[in-house]
């Protein structure tokens, strides 16, 4: 089919998508106009989607048409986070559109933008630097200077039009109306991100500066976790080596030897890894103190490792091979790793070509939902094409509100996502509870006293300690780390009856938890007052409908963000394994998740003013058929905009959409007479977008050409609309 005649809809061709954006592009616009909107869609959203099946796993996608005002030229890029873990940083191949319209470049190119303003603002790179950078490439990758390659792009007169094409290293060009076969884009993209792994990633470690290499065992893993936690390593001896390091000098800790024992020969132990590498800084040199400090010093009352130095956790760099330790740190690394573990001690290290961080590296929420979306595709854990969206709503969701339902098919996967995130904030910080039909009240979630125990010598009785609130109080007593509770089939019982206390301790931070304390086997109150309920704990629960379950009421839903789990045909795949347990975070993005949660500042953002008069017009719709939305509702979906914005998607549409699907539409049940005028008035504004009159006529199952502003939703809608004609009644747990 002529690429002239393709319309909106870009059904499963790459080819179409990069063609409608071009055309898009001849009615660009800086506000977000129906055509703005539609091409935002594209670049964010469908040609990721389309790119995804064809790359390596270990690779990621993202698309960009700016962030408030529209951007001249979008772009999607394939990247390899290592290598480039922002758009500002290291080499990535790159589609980029021309301000006219008329072209697209398969580019491969760098980071050209400079930070300013505590990373709030970009400013560009000069120009000269940039150039010399893609020629420098072109060098390692013996472009010739007269291949087609390596001709210059046009993208446009703006700033950064420019800046990107003085980034390109090599190129391809495609002309609207004369895209090329999807297969050819294809090969394109794999010959580019080729060259792109050639290159060398940046911020490499700089010249002559002394590392400790410190190997960490199984028998020393708590004590491990205590350091890091506390800033503080510590030897039995005053080893000369760990005299060579001093303040600002970089310890590399090497933890989970994948070989089995470490005691092996050079050789042997140069074939294996470690599943957790992490940097730390010397704050203080070597110092000799006399009290016990270490977990296992304290259970013996003895001092085992006196010699201490005060670090600093810089970041965990996770899974490495010794041949990417001393490929990264330019030195043999693996070599000081194997003597420490043989001597057990730090073994000083010259990094030829390492420069060792000097500061904490700046995480964000984008990073944290980065990190979990490949982590969970490296288990085996992967929701297709809606897996980064339906994984950063997920955390954006629980960093919202710290409750999520979660709904869908049986077998689509709830249980598994909720599970897996709890693994990847850490082991003994995530608990999974069946619900029971039998619970009737409180007790089952935060135990009762034992009327039948022997009186303490303060007149209590013991109490009765289920695993949910022991779990609630090994959270409370570790408020620096996130914990998560996972109720599995949250609906078996009468959610109101049980979950009240923690609805309301969730809600008003009030005293709802017994603090307790064990000893001599028993759990017996402490003296104080009860405690509130934990900043640091999150609760996922998970919905399936059927005759044994039961509705949520809107006390319930209002709380909540409810996200559901579809299964489409082209996400099942023939040969693929169960979804094994997911690494662990890095340490710095999992304190990064509970820091984003916990700040409840109202910080302006682009998009804010837009989604708030958006949510106004949604109420005043809704109010018309009595299913208008509470403050609560309109507080929480601008405080979701905000964090999904800080995840690295800058559309407040997107945030419309998410919210309408898992905020609004939740309440949505009843009779044909209750619902099917409310949703064919909300399926019309979903499809036209905020700013146009909904229409009671409006026919979901038969809407107009062209793609609905708000897709998730309308696709809600629709389906919903259908069931409560065909069935007369619908809810929207299905």
């Amino acid at each position: 089919m002529p690429q002239e005649a393709a319309s909106s809809r870009t059904g499963n061709s790459l080819g179409i998508a990069l063609d409608r954006v071009l055309r898009l592009q001849l009615g660009y616009s800086s506000t977000n106009t129906p055509d703005m909107s539609e091409r935002g869609g594209l670049i964010r959203r469908s040609i990721p989607g389309l790119l995804e099946p064809h790359i390596d796993p270990s690779l990621r996608v993202e698309g960009s048409d700016g962030i408030g005002r529209k951007a001249r030229v979008p772009w999607v890029r394939v990247f390899d986070p290592t290598m480039s873990p922002k758009p500002t940083q290291g080499w990535y191949v790159v589609f980029l559109f021309n301000e006219a319209g008329s072209r697209v470049y398969l580019s491969l190119n760098q980071g050209t933008q400079i930070p300013t303003k505590g990373g709030k603002d970009f400013k560009s790179r000069p120009r000269d630097e940039v150039a010399a950078a893609a020629q420098q490439a072109r060098d390692v990758l013996e472009l010739s200077t007269d291949s087609a390659l390596t001709e210059p792009i046009e993208l446009g007169t703006s700033r950064l039009a420019s800046d990107y094409a003085a980034g390109s290293v090599a190129a391809f060009g495609y002309e609207r109306g004369d895209i090329p076969e999807d297969s050819v884009l294809f090969d394109d993209l794999q010959t580019l991100l080729s060259m792109c792994s050639k290159l060398d990633p940046p911020q490499q470690p700089a010249q002559g500066s002394t590392a400790l290499a410190v190997y960490v065992g199984s028998a020393a893993a708590e004590n491990f976790e205590f350091g890091l936690k506390e800033g503080v390593w510590g030897w039995k001896k005053e080893y000369p080596d760990c005299r060579a390091v001093g303040p600002g000098s970089l310890l590399i800790f090497g933890s989970n030897f994948r070989g089995g024992s470490p005691r092996q020969d050079s050789e042997s132990f140069a074939a294996h890894g470690f599943d957790r590498v992490v940097e730390a800084i010397v704050d203080g040199g070597l110092s000799e103190e006399s009290e016990p400090l270490w977990p296992d010093e304290v259970r013996q009352s003895e001092l085992i490792y006196p010699f201490r130095m005060r670090i600093r956790r810089v970041r965990e760099r996770g899974s490495m091979s010794i041949g990417e330790l001393d490929a990264y740190y330019g030195g043999d690394v693996g070599e000081a790793l194997r003597r420490s573990a043989s001597g057990g001690r730090g073994v000083a290290v010259e990094l030829a070509g390492a420069r060792g961080p000097t500061e904490t590296v700046e995480v964000s929420l984008s990073d944290v939902c980065s990190q979990v979306q490949l982590a969970l595709r490296k288990s085996g854990l992967d929701y297709g094409q809606r897996h980064d969206d339906l994984v950063r709503s997920f955390v954006v969701s629980l960093a919202t509100k710290r409750l999520a339902l979660l709904t869908g098919l049986s077998g689509s996967g709830k249980t598994r996502l909720a599970l897996a995130f709890g693994q990847w904030l850490g082991v003994d910080r995530y608990q999974v509870v069946a619900v029971r039909p039998d619970w009737t009240g409180p007790d089952a979630l935060l135990g009762y006293e034992n009327q039948l125990s022997n009186r303490g010598d303060d007149g209590t009785y013991a109490w009765v300690v289920p695993e949910t609130l022991e779990f609630m109080l090994r959270a409370a007593r570790d408020p620096d780390y996130p914990y998560l509770l996972l109720l599995d089939e949250m609906n078996l019982a009468h959610v109101e009856r049980y979950f009240a206390d923690v609805l309301s301790g969730i809600e008003s931070g009030e005293r709802i938890l017994p603090d307790l304390v064990h000893e001599n086997g028993e759990w017996r109150p402490s003296g104080g007052p009860k405690l509130p309920f934990p900043q640091n704990l999150f609760v996922v629960g998970t919905v399936n409908i059927d005759e044994t379950t039961y509705m949520f009421s809107p006390k319930v839903l209002d709380r909540a963000n409810t996200l559901e789990f579809r299964v489409l045909t082209e996400d099942l795949q023939i040969g693929g394994s169960g979804p094994l347990d997911i690494e662990q975070g890095s340490d710095d993005l999992v304190a990064h998740f509970l820091t984003a949660a916990i700040d409840t500042g109202d910080e302006s953002w682009d998009g804010r003013d837009k989604l708030a008069e958006a949510l106004i017009e949604l109420h005043k719709i809704l109010s018309s058929v009595d299913r208008e939305f509470g403050h609560r509702v309109f507080q929480e979906a601008l405080r979701f905009g905000q964090l999904l914005t800080k995840a690295g998607d800058y559309d407040w549409q997107s945030a419309l959409d998410f919210q309408v699907m898992q905020k609004v539409l939740p309440r949505f049940h009843g009779s044909v007479k209750q619902v099917a005028n409310p949703l064919r008035l909300l399926a019309s504004w979903c499809f036209h977008g905020p700013g146009t009159e909904a229409q009671a006529e409006f026919d979901p199952q038969k809407p107009p050409d062209g793609a609905p502003i708000l897709p998730i939703s309308f696709d809600k809608v629709a389906r919903m609309h259908k069931r409560v004609v065909v069935n007369h009644f619908v809810s929207f747990a299905e």
